[in-house]
């Protein structure tokens, strides 16, 4: 079966981490990995997970996001990193898309997720979603990252749900006008249930954020 998981935010030169992604989703599978990282990310990172994960495509974030300073946002969001996350993924599907133009190839399932994500259940079979995504239901985990909103650290379904799914940035001034605030989970869900009107396939699979170590110039940035 041919993947291609795309690995948004923060990266890591953590073998561990990659072992997981590798042991849990790729498994016997074919797969392409696209990268974008967060602009002065460390090069010697940058370097091991080029590397290591020989994506595609991999760019860095310039951070060009439109003023979004006069508009509400949750109380313990970071202006600068919700902005620099939706704008992340938007870049990610602009090449996403140019690389399937470029080379035709098709995917039987995409996986958009965040890179520090450490999936615990080693016996998850990825295929058991192939049901769902031929529906064309988005598959998201269960509430528990929810946070009042949609978890929006990870998504699983085909090309065009997961090219949509990335694309928010290029519809959030409009949804921020709309009075929704700025809060991450908040603006996944009015974009994916208002917006796209997107069909859903809540799954289990018990995983746990990987902190590390690694902060910008601009992550001090409301």
């Amino acid at each position: 079966m041919k993947l291609a998981i795309i690995l948004s935010g923060r990266i890591q030169d953590d073998e561990s981490q990659y072992l997981n992604i590798m042991n849990v989703f790729v498994k016997e599978h074919e797969v392409d990995f696209f990268i974008c990282y967060p602009k002065e990310t460390n090069i010697e990172i940058v370097n091991w997970v080029t590397e290591k994960y020989k994506p595609k495509k991999i760019l860095e974030n310039d951070e060009n996001y439109f003023n979004a300073d006069k508009y509400e946002k949750g109380y313990w969001n970071n202006r600068h990193r919700v902005m620099s996350m939706f704008l992340n993924r938007y870049k990610l599907s602009e090449c996403f898309k140019t690389y399937i133009q470029e080379t035709g190839r098709e995917y039987e399932i995409v996986i958009a997720m965040r890179m520090d994500l450490c999936f615990t259940d080693l016996e998850f079979d990825i295929t058991t979603l192939c049901e769902p995504i031929n529906r064309n239901e988005l598959c998201i985990p269960n509430p528990g990252y929810d946070h009042g909103g949609m978890n929006d650290q990870i998504a699983i379904g085909n090309t065009e749900q997961i090219i949509q799914y990335l694309d928010l940035y290029g519809t959030l001034f409009e949804i921020l006008e709309k009075g929704i605030y700025l809060q991450p989970e908040n603006l996944l869900f009015h974009y994916l249930h208002y917006w796209c009107n997107v069909s859903f396939y809540r799954f289990e699979t018990p995983y746990e954020i990987k902190r590390y170590v690694y902060e910008s110039s601009q992550m001090a940035n409301v």
